[in-house]
């Protein structure tokens, strides 16, 4: 790793991020080290400025940020292709059973919904013949005249 281009993010000055970039590589240091660095390291290292060595650490934590947030989004990427994938099952399913019948969603969700509403008045025990309209009512029932009146003959 470029340890002198890595501290060079921090607030440490060029000249003190050329001398600890080349003191992490004496120290055989990977970048997996980062997230184990802590005071008493680098302290034992040679960053005998508690300042510096807080800069670095400040450093540290931001890559650790970094690398989680990085495995949250790939967490978050494989549940949204699991999703799409089984989204995309369930919609393959759902237009090959809205294919076997007549119309598209919105005319099966028409259907549904004047389906339910015969079974409601069936079950209140009033079933009306009804052109879709309103219909009228009076003390005896349904005014048959009204509901006929705009039918022409075939």
């Amino acid at each position: 790793m470029d340890w002198r281009s890595w501290l060079s993010r921090s607030s440490l000055p060029p000249p003190l991020a050329d001398e600890y970039g080349l003191l992490f590589s004496l120290n055989d240091l990977q970048e997996e080290d980062i997230e184990h660095l802590d005071h008493e390291l680098l302290l034992s290292m040679g960053v005998s400025v508690a300042k510096r060595r807080l800069e670095i650490l400040k450093l540290a934590r931001k890559e650790k940020r970094k690398k989680k947030m990085g495995a949250a989004a790939a967490a978050t990427k494989k549940l949204r292709e699991f999703v799409a994938a089984h989204i995309g099952m369930m919609t393959r399913w759902s237009s090959s059973v809205m294919a076997a019948t007549s119309g598209g969603w919105r005319e099966n969700a028409v259907r549904r919904r004047r389906r339910r509403r015969t079974t409601v008045a069936a079950e209140q025990g009033r079933l009306m013949i009804t052109d879709g309209g309103p219909a009228v009512h009076d003390s005896v029932g349904v005014r048959w005249d009204t509901m006929f009146k705009n039918l022409k003959p075939t």
